[in-house]
């Protein structure tokens, strides 16, 4: 099975964010170099296939190795700014204090507005979208996914770093498979027979001058 590099256009991903196309270029580089070193070998006429086991072992090893590490750090990196926005949202939905949401969410209710009402004061107002998104469900009315959307909705910067991220998110997953497959298929071009009928050539080298029994015996 043949391994396919990366293009110039998909080598920095599919609509990533600009900090998600620095991570993942830096992989795909390492898969491109992984694939030429792996073309290369397999073009290489003058060493057998049992020469070349030691070779394709040490391929898979080594550029598996560094591969793996910076797809990790793109995974950190991610995990990181996915941390950093739920901590912009969460302060987004502390900016009311519970017993004024309550309050604002009461006072509405009394009113008497109606539901089409009630969706425009929400549409109109952060400040009564956070609060409904801060009551429980039974005074809102609304399911917590549905009054933290609409609350988001005011806030169209941490909409677009969501989809961003779930962008990102995306394009890891699809680098992780091709990083799996790419090593993976190195790995089936290793002669394990081959490897291990390999005579050790550090044999070569004389060795010590073996002990007599007699020196054996006195130095006991």
């Amino acid at each position: 099975m043949a391994l396919s590099k990366f293009t110039q256009t998909m080598i920095r991903g599919f609509q990533t964010s600009p900090n998600g196309a620095v991570g993942h270029h830096r992989v795909a580089l390492r898969v491109n170099q992984a694939i030429d070193a792996f073309n290369g070998l397999n073009a290489d006429t003058t060493r057998s296939r049992s020469e070349k086991a030691p070779l394709y072992k040490q391929l898979q090893e080594q550029h598996g190795k560094a591969i793996k590490a910076d797809l990790d750090k793109f995974g950190n990196e991610l995990l990181a700014r996915t941390d950093a926005h739920e901590a912009k949202v969460a302060k987004v939905l502390n900016s009311v204090s519970l017993a004024d949401a309550v309050q604002i969410v009461a006072g509405l209710k009394a009113a008497g507005l109606t539901a089409e009402q009630f969706r425009s004061a929400i549409a109109d107002s952060g400040e009564i979208a956070v609060a409904m998104a801060r009551v429980p469900q039974a005074l809102s009315g609304l399911s917590a996914d549905v009054a933290t959307a609409a609350a988001l909705n005011h806030y169209p910067d941490l909409l677009a770093e969501a989809a961003a991220n779930e962008r990102d998110f995306s394009a890891y997953s699809s680098l992780s498979n091709v990083v799996d497959r790419t090593i993976r298929e190195i790995g089936l071009n290793v002669d394990e027979q081959a490897l291990a009928s390999r005579f050790d050539e550090a044999a070569l080298a004389p060795r010590p001058e073996p002990k007599t029994q007699a020196e054996q015996n006195a130095s006991e």
